[in-house]
């Protein structure tokens, strides 16, 4: 696990998560205000990816999804 800060106004912090053999980001859009997820090879994320306004919600269903992966 890693935290990666948001360098500059278009940057948001994230955490990458190591697992399996891809690597997971935690983001936090400053603009929308909400949480999302998503693998290494979604960069960029699309807005849509930002649906949970709590952390916890969000980390539940990164939870969820690579359970089922």
């Amino acid at each position: 696990m890693e935290y990666i800060y948001g360098k500059g106004e278009n940057s948001n912090p994230k955490i990458s998560f190591k697992f399996r053999y891809e690597t997971i980001f935690l983001d936090f859009n400053r603009h929308l205000g909400k949480f999302g997820f998503y693998r290494n090879d979604q960069s960029p994320p699309s807005d849509n990816v930002y649906v949970y306004t709590e952390i916890e919600d969000a980390v539940d269903a990164m939870i969820k999804e690579n359970n089922q992966s």
